[in-house]
């Protein structure tokens, strides 16, 4: 009995925490469907529910050990404590959740809807945890697979995980052997409903997107693979400012290799060099000679003017010198590709007596004189901000000394006739953020991305399914343009055009470009108009259900 009992809560255990798209996601079905209640087939029969919150929370720790695994590749200690505070709760919410699955009460099905709203509502909260911990919703095991996917224009990721825990406890239902035939059936068909819509959906769109194919937009990724700025250390600033100049050499090695095609707008990635936009540290003369190496002496006559932006001059023993910034570097470069170019860089701005600093992402086009800008909202707890002056000296001994100012607002840009929301890092896995882009009018997601801090880890490939979730919920298409992780193209429908490399592990480090011609189909979703809103109703509606037969279940 014992040796079932365990061999079915390893085979659960075995299924969850590796059915994830990241990791094996041809087992993502059998999650979504029949995992969790292999589980709960056994702990549901225990009297005691402090023996199921015990078994619960365990189980689901461990299957987190497995998710956030991708943690314990970065490079300082304190990690594990972050670590192991996210096991835990994550670990508590499904402790709690299991301690309420008790072989009788799941017989009413007005419970089961209790179950999967409250599950729903529980991993809602996680976005209000610190900075918001987005990662890890139960509906990415329906993610995988293009069809199941497609329900996420209906209710988000949220439904979907609302569907694998209703799903679930429709199977644990089944396994009574009163109704076993009936049930099991029903569960059976049950589950298939994602992937028959998904079917409906994709072939709605497919003779449109077939229609429109001549609407596209045609862009330059590009995926850097610099160091993590914090990890280098430099014995002078002039050490400093030599360095960048080499990684702006090797940003212009790779744009000039597409310089000959059509292109409407270069993505360059999150923080994509140091020191800012408009700190004039570049010898004029150096930067005309790594341009003129890149494209050739005719690059003189693109050269921007200078101006008070991008241009000083320094009198030094040697004589005067003219110096650039960043800005200088963009304006060139997109006037020789004569595209526009959008890239993360850290920005300042005085408000007052205070000087703030923000995770920017700016639109340069030629030698246009306004910048427009947007400023990353979802900052990284101590990577990026510092909650506490106990934290702030703690991240000190780790090269963090300041704190951003996160920004307020959604930014749409435009690139030839198409309109672009941006997403900064992580920002791309909160659906309600990515929303508001849809609602200013994006017909397209751009996100730029830097995952060096933890590489050589599965968390590039966790990202990248959290934004191919994206693409579904709001009907647009989706580019990535990464430092460290998987730079790639999606359509509106989560369909993959293109990718830089193939094996997520070793590529994500790879430095190269990835020309994409991207069909600018969009449209609108239920998800689009309701955001999760709808889910999140529902799901209260669910909680309510617990009123009917409540007398039988003895609560």
């Amino acid at each position: 009995m014992y040796i079932k009992r365990y061999a079915l809560i390893f085979l659960s255990w075995i299924l969850v925490a590796f059915g994830q798209p990241a990791w094996f996601g041809f087992l993502g079905p059998l999650a979504a469907s029949i995992a969790f209640s292999l589980f709960w087939k056994e702990t549901a029969t225990f009297e005691s529910s402090k023996k199921r919150f015990i078994y619960g929370f365990f189980f689901f720790f461990f299957v987190q050990a497995v998710q956030f695994s991708w943690f314990l590749s970065h490079p300082y200690y304190y990690i594990y404590f972050v670590y192991l505070a996210l096991l835990t709760l994550y670990g508590i919410q499904f402790g709690f959740l299991t301690l309420l699955v008790k072989k009788n009460w799941v017989e009413n099905i007005g419970y089961v809807f209790f179950l999967s709203g409250l599950w729903v509502w529980m991993e809602w909260s996680r976005l209000f945890w610190l900075s918001g911990v987005s990662f890890n919703p139960v509906g990415l095991y329906l993610s995988e697979n293009i069809f199941s996917l497609q329900t996420a224009s209906l209710g988000g990721v949220y439904l979907l995980s609302f569907l694998v825990i209703f799903t679930n406890l429709l199977f644990l239902r089944s396994l009574d052997e009163t109704h076993k035939i009936r049930r099991l059936a029903g569960s059976f068909l049950f589950a298939l409903i994602p992937y028959f819509f998904g079917f409906f959906q994709i072939s709605e769109h497919l003779h449109k997107i077939e229609h429109e194919k001549e609407k596209k937009l045609n862009l330059l990724l590009v995926q850097t693979a610099f160091p993590i700025e914090e990890t280098l250390s430099f014995s002078s600033k002039a050490q400093k400012v030599a360095y960048v100049m080499d990684e702006w050499k090797e940003i212009a090695a790779l744009i000039a290799k597409d310089k000959e095609k059509p292109l409407d707008l270069i993505v360059l990635p999150e923080m994509c060099v140091p020191f800012g936009v408009y700190s004039c540290l570049f010898p004029l003369t150096h930067v005309e000679k790594v341009m003129t190496d890149a494209f050739g002496k005719t690059a003189i006559a693109s050269r921007p003017d200078l101006d008070e932006y991008v241009f000083k001059v320094e009198n030094t023993s040697h004589g005067a010198y003219s110096f650039v910034n960043n800005l200088f570097w963009i304006k060139w470069l997109s006037r020789l590709t004569n595209a526009s170019i959008l890239m993360g860089i850290e920005d300042v701005e005085d408000r007052g007596a205070k000087r703030e600093y923000f995770s920017s992402a700016i639109l340069v086009s030629g030698n246009q004189s306004e910048i427009p800008r947007y400023d990353k909202r979802i900052l990284v707890p101590m990577g990026e901000y510092i909650p506490g002056e106990f934290l702030k000296s703690i991240a000190s001994w780790y090269g963090i000394q300041s704190s951003f100012t996160p920004g307020s607002a959604a930014k749409v840009f435009k690139a030839k006739d198409t309109s672009f929301g941006v997403a900064i890092c992580y920002e791309e896995t909160f659906g309600n953020l990515m929303l508001e882009n849809k609602k200013e009018g994006a017909e397209l997601l751009v996100n730029l991305t830097s995952d060096g801090w933890f590489p050589d880890s599965r968390l590039p490939k966790q990202h990248l399914d959290h934004s191919r979730i994206r693409t579904v919920e709001m009907g647009v298409a989706l580019v990535r343009s990464c430092n460290t992780g998987v730079t790639a193209a999606f359509d509106s429908l989560g369909r993959e055009i293109k990718q830089l490399g193939k094996d997520f592990i070793d590529l994500q480090n790879e430095r190269g470009s990835l020309f994409v011609e991207l069909p600018i189909y969009h449209y609108k979703t239920f998800y689009s108009q309701t955001g999760d809103a709808a889910i999140l109703g529902f799901s209260f509606l669910s909680l309510l259900f617990i009123n009917k037969g409540r007398r039988k279940l003895k609560l």
